[in-house]
């Protein structure tokens, strides 16, 4: 078995369901400034708006990358919120394409450490989209291509602060590979050495950055292995709560409080994130019908099996 679709298995435990951005460090200049406007609109689920944004930059700015990875960003998110058609697949695809393309201008050994950060987010993104439709050749592909440039990044974050981040997920990720796929632990031992605490540590490093983006995708990341991995309702819940007020139309972070809620018993405060989730949909008039149904469906399957479960528990009794 290759070590590269051992990687994939890793990236799938940490990214199957992720709306990562790829972030880069604070940027104060004008079109650093046009650029985090833009995720903040996508944060927020005003999609149009983002769009808008980085049309006008690109214009402006035509060869610059960053609008490009705002622009696959955008179409990530819709087609992980009930937007997932051929045009903003083949969008998502073109941007990350013609970053790609922009990259491999520069010499291998010219690399800057945002070249290799990009690198990583442009080929762990075009992964995550073969995954959606079961393309695990093309996956294992681009993870392949993936690992040379997240490798080739460790050691380097106190240089850089997004590779917090990256290594930060390799880390936590590798060990927790090892526990969820026992059989797979000799091929894992080929890969570069991990430290699970250290994981959690760089990742909580990234939840209270100064960077808008990176503490918001730290916070992301860590609700997502309290509520599933080294399960800590508690912990998970404080991070959901922190990334719901800062963008109060972000309605995943609004389902996944939500979700967590209910899996803690909190069938009240849960039921609260119900009712605020269904009026945040509504209240977004840029969403599309199916993005309003997307979460609150999600919400309804959840609220059927919690109800299953439980009425099967009390005939029990």
């Amino acid at each position: 078995m290759s070590k590269y679709i051992i990687i994939c298995f890793l990236f799938l435990f940490s990214f199957e369901r992720s709306f990562g951005a790829p972030v880069s460090p604070a940027d104060t200049s004008e079109l650093g400034k046009s650029i985090a406007l833009g995720f903040e609109n996508i944060y927020n689920f005003k999609f149009s708006k983002a769009d808008s944004l980085a049309d006008e930059l690109k214009k402006k700015y035509p060869e610059e990358r960053k609008i490009y990875l705002l622009i696959a960003n955008s179409c990530w998110w819709k087609i992980r919120s009930g937007e997932d058609n051929a045009a903003n697949r083949k969008q998502f695809m073109s941007a990350l394409t013609t970053v790609e393309s922009m990259l491999d201008k520069k010499k291998k050994n010219e690399l800057s450490y945002e070249d290799l950060f990009n690198y990583i987010n442009v080929y762990s993104y075009m992964a995550r989209l073969e995954l959606l439709g079961d393309n695990y050749f093309k996956a294992f592909s681009f993870i392949n291509k993936c690992g040379k440039y997240l490798f080739a990044s460790f050691g380097k974050e106190q240089f850089y602060e997004p590779f917090n981040l990256t290594t930060g997920l390799y880390s936590y990720n590798m060990i927790a590979a090892r526990k969820k796929y026992p059989p797979l632990i000799p091929f894992l031992l080929m890969l570069p050495s991990a430290d699970k605490t250290l994981g959690i540590k760089l990742l909580a490093k990234c939840s209270e950055s100064s960077d808008n983006i990176i503490q918001t995708e730290g916070q992301y990341f860590l609700m997502i292995i309290y509520g599933e991995g080294d399960v800590n309702y508690t912990l998970s819940e404080a991070y959901a709560e922190k990334l719901s007020s800062r963008y109060p139309q972000n309605l995943l972070y609004r389902y996944y409080l939500f979700r967590l809620l209910l899996q803690d018993n909190k069938k009240e405060l849960a039921m609260k994130q119900y009712k605020l989730l269904y009026q945040s949909s509504l209240a977004n008039k840029e969403l599309t019908e199916l993005q309003r149904k997307h979460f609150i469906s999600l919400a309804q399957k959840d609220l059927e099996e919690y109800y299953k479960k439980h009425s099967s528990e009390e005939s029990k009794n």
